[in-house]
C-alpha cells in the first residue's frame, strides 16, 4: 500500500475507533430521551472531541451559558432543532453537520457568503466549443483550448460507483492527449475522498514528498491530541511531471479540493490561480442522539508541510482573480482566462 492510500487509511481507522470507544454512553437505555439531554450530549460531545476551537477563535463554554438556559423539556422538536443549529452555527465549519427530521444543516456554507462566480456551461459552450468529454459519472469534463492547452474540471472528488484506481484511471486516459499545458479547474468542488485527491495528486509528484502534517483529537481534554505526524505523498499512476499546470480554485473549493490544493502547491511546475479555498479540512466522526439526529464532528487539525493550518482560512491562491458576478451574465469567465495568458 503507498503512502498517500495509507495515510486516509489510518485516519479513517481512527475515526471508527474514536466513534466505538465513545458512542457507548449515548445508547445507554438509562438516559431518557429529553430536550435537555439530547443538548447535554451534543455540547459535551463535542467540548470533549471537536478539535478546532482555537483555530476557530471559539470559546464553547460561553456558548453553554448562552444556549443552554434556551432548552427546556417542554420544548418542541423543531425549538429544540432551532437551538442547536444556531448552537453549531458559531463554529462556521463545513464539516459541522446535523442531519434530523427537519433537514440537514451545515455549519457553514459557502453560498451564504460568496457567489460562485463560476459555470461550467460557460466554459464548455465558450472555452471549449461544445467540443468536451464528460467521463467519472459526470465529475470529470475534459477539453481542449486552442489545440495545446488541455483543460479539466473535476467537480467532485467523490466516488459515485467508481473504485479509486478506475476513479484516476478515467482521468488518465483523458489527460495522455500530447499537450505541454494543462488547466485543473477545482472551483466548485466541495469535496468527497481523499483517496482520490492524493491518488491525482501523485500523478504530478516526481519523488516522494511531505505532503502535510495532522493532529487527531485523543481525549476529552482541550489539549488532549496525537504528536505532530508527517505523511507523505509518493509518485503514482501515469505521470503529469512533464507538463506545465495552473490550478484553478474559490471560495467553493472545500475538503478534499484543499486536500488537493495544498498537495499540488508542493510542486514548482504548478500555479494556483483564483480565489482562496473554504478552509474546511479536518477528518470527522458521525454520531447519533437519543432522538434519532446525526451529528458530524471535526476531531483533527491539518497542517501544511510548512505547518500552516489553514482551517477556518483557506489557501491563498499563488494569484488572485476575482471574478465579478457580471462576469457570468457576460459569458465569460476572467479567472479561466488569466490563466490561458498565463501559458502565452
Amino acid at each position: 500500500m503507498n503512502k498517500n492510500r495509507l495515510y486516509k487509511s489510518i485516519l479513517f481507522l481512527a475515526a471508527i475507533t474514536l466513534y466505538i470507544s465513545c458512542s457507548e454512553w449515548l445508547i445507554s437505555p438509562d438516559t431518557e430521551n429529553t430536550p435537555i439531554n439530547n443538548f447535554e450530549i451534543l455540547w459535551n460531545d463535542y467540548n470533549e472531541h471537536y478539535a478546532l476551537f482555537e483555530e476557530r477563535n471559539i470559546n464553547w463554554d460561553s456558548l453553554y451559558t448562552v444556549y443552554r438556559p434556551q432548552v427546556t423539556d417542554e420544548m418542541t422538536g423543531r425549538e429544540l432543532y432551532n437551538v442547536i443549529t444556531s448552537l453549531l452555527a458559531n463554529l462556521n465549519d463545513g464539516h459541522v453537520q446535523l442531519r434530523s427530521a427537519f433537514g440537514t444543516f451545515f455549519s457553514n456554507t459557502p453560498t451564504e457568503k460568496y457567489d460562485s462566480n463560476f459555470s461550467i456551461n460557460i466554459v464548455k459552450q465558450h472555452y471549449l466549443n461544445n467540443n468536451f468529454k464528460i467521463r467519472g459519472e459526470g465529475r470529470f469534463t475534459y477539453g481542449k483550448i486552442f489545440n495545446d492547452i488541455s483543460y479539466l474540471h473535476i467537480s467532485s472528488f467523490g466516488y459515485g460507483g467508481l473504485s479509486v484506481d478506475s476513479w484516476t484511471k478515467d482521468i488518465d486516459k483523458l489527460l495522455n492527449d500530447g499537450t505541454n499545458n494543462l488547466i485543473v479547474d477545482v472551483r466548485d468542488n466541495q469535496g468527497g475522498s481523499g483517496l482520490n485527491a492524493y491518488s491525482l495528486a501523485g500523478r504530478f509528484a516526481k519523488e516522494r514528498i511531505l505532503a502535510l502534517y495532522t493532529q487527531t483529537k485523543n481525549g476529552p481534554s482541550r489539549s488532549d491530541f496525537t504528536q505532530l505526524t508527517g505523511w507523505y505523498l509518493e509518485p503514482e499512476g501515469f505521470s503529469l511531471t512533464s507538463k506545465s499546470v495552473i490550478l484553478l480554485t474559490n471560495r467553493f473549493s472545500g475538503s478534499a479540493a484543499e486536500h488537493f490544493t495544498l498537495a499540488l502547491k508542493l510542486f514548482p511546475n504548478i500555479t494556483v490561480v483564483g480565489d482562496t479555498t473554504s478552509g474546511s479540512f479536518a477528518n470527522n466522526i458521525y454520531r447519533e442522539l437519543l432522538n434519532g439526529w446525526v451529528y458530524r464532528i471535526s476531531i483533527q487539525k491539518v497542517f501544511s508541510a510548512e505547518k500552516i493550518c489553514y482551517e477556518g482560512i483557506g489557501i491563498p491562491p499563488d494569484i488572485y482573480v476575482k471574478a465579478l458576478p457580471l462576469d457570468a451574465e457576460l459569458e465569460q469567465d476572467i479567472v479561466l482566462d488569466y490563466a490561458i495568458e498565463l501559458f502565452e
